[in-house]
């Protein structure tokens, strides 16, 4: 990903303050048994320490960005 797509966005309130990481958002296909399938979102975390996460998503392509950073923030669904 070129560097101008990622920004940095606070996830959640933590207990030492806020926790941030940069995210860059794409819309994909994915590859199944050599067809492509629908289009999902992947999207991307990376924590200041450089750890990469990396979430498929089947939101619909107008769900804003910061709905899918706190998201990506969650332990489990409420």
């Amino acid at each position: 990903m070129p560097a101008d797509a990622w920004a940095r966005q606070s996830i959640q309130e933590g207990s030492q303050g806020p926790l941030v990481a940069e995210f860059a958002m794409q819309r994909v296909f994915i590859v199944r048994e050599g067809w492509p399938a629908p289009e999902i979102g992947l999207v991307l975390r990376c924590t200041p320490a450089g750890e990469l996460k990396a979430y498929l998503c089947n939101a619909p392509a107008d769900t804003a960005p910061t709905s899918l950073v706190h998201t990506s923030g969650m332990r489990w669904a409420d």
